[in-house]
Order: structure tokens, then C-alpha cells, then sequence
């Protein structure tokens, strides 16, 4: 199994260490394993922005090894970890579904369309209409800036006051992490 961008060991070493129950597991990563070592047979060392290097660490891998998928655990890596796997011919979800989940609003829209039900959600690009959208759905709200993975910048707000501190909150931190999906 080729797992692309384990994570911290404090986070994520519960997730390698059952895929390592059941495979014999290669590493995609962007530094040389440490935590990682007892858990693998191989690893390969690539700058995981870059999709040249990572089809280029992932073919070599591929190369020494007999792979039974790709997979990651990391949000910023599942749209480039489902390319890497449909270049490597391995079974995968598609890449333009995985960006789909990646990204809040389409996931929505998309749930829209096939009659699936989910919380009332708004995307918007000024803090003028982050209050007007807070206005018509009612407060409480949840701000969660678009260009962050996970809860990063994720706030609950109960008024007009709290909206304009987290809108300037996530405006201040919008494109501060590497957002290559």
C-alpha cells in the first residue's frame, strides 16, 4: 500500500500503524521517515506540491513494489493522491469528485442536485455578505474560510460583532497554508 503524506506522528500514527497491520506499506513523504520506519518498507522523499515529483516518487515506488492502492489521510493530499493513483493505474475515486469534497460549497451544491439533505450553507466573498447570508439563515452561524483544510479558521459565531471579528480573522490568514488542490 503506497500512503501519500502520513502526517505527525501525535495525530496520525494510529492511522499508518493499522494500514501496516494488513500491507506491507511504501511512504510518499515530504521528509525522511522517523516515526514512520517501523511501519514501512520503503519510502520515497518528494515535494508533495509538486505533481511531477510526486507521479515521479510514486512510479518509482511502483517500480520496486507490487501496490494494492494509494491512499492518504491528509486533506490537502487527497486530490493529488487520486491523480496519482489513476496515473498509476490503480483503483481510485476520481480526482474531480474527491475536489468536489474538498470543497465545501460544491459539495453542497452538489448535494442540492441529488435531493441529499445538509445545513443550510452560503459562500460568499465580502464580509458584507457573510452578515447579509448570517441575516437570512439567522445567527447562530459557522464561518469557515473556503482556503483552509479541516477546522482550520472554523468559528461559531452568535451576533454581528463576533461575524466581523472572525471575517477579519479569516481574511487575515486566507492563503497562509499551501493550497494545491
Amino acid at each position: 500500500m503506497l500512503v501519500v503524506a502520513p502526517g505527525d506522528e501525535s495525530y496520525r500514527s494510529y492511522c499508518l500503524e493499522q494500514v501496516a497491520d494488513g500491507y506491507d506499506v511504501v511512504l510518499l513523504t515530504g521528509a525522511e521517515p522517523s516515526w514512520e520506519k517501523p511501519h514501512i518498507t520503503d519510502h520515497a522523499v518528494v515535494d508533495l506540491s509538486d505533481p511531477a515529483a510526486l507521479l515521479a516518487g510514486g512510479r518509482a515506488l511502483a517500480g520496486r513494489h507490487d501496490l494494492a492502492g494509494v491512499m492518504t489521510w491528509d486533506e490537502w493530499s487527497v486530490v493529488p493522491t487520486a491523480r496519482l493513483a489513476r496515473q498509476l493505474g490503480l483503483t481510485t475515486t476520481a480526482p474531480e469528485v474527491m475536489q468536489g469534497c474538498r470543497n465545501k460549497a460544491t459539495a453542497r451544491s452538489l448535494f442540492a442536485r441529488h435531493g441529499v439533505p445538509s445545513a443550510a450553507s452560503v459562500s460568499v466573498r465580502t464580509r458584507q455578505e457573510a452578515e447579509a447570508a448570517a441575516e437570512r439563515i439567522g445567527y447562530p452561524v459557522v464561518l469557515k474560510p473556503a482556503s483552509h483544510a479541516g477546522a482550520i479558521g472554523v468559528r461559531r459565531v452568535d451576533d454581528r460583532d463576533q461575524l466581523t471579528a472572525a471575517y477579519r480573522a479569516a481574511e487575515r490568514t486566507a492563503g497562509q497554508g499551501t493550497e494545491s488542490t
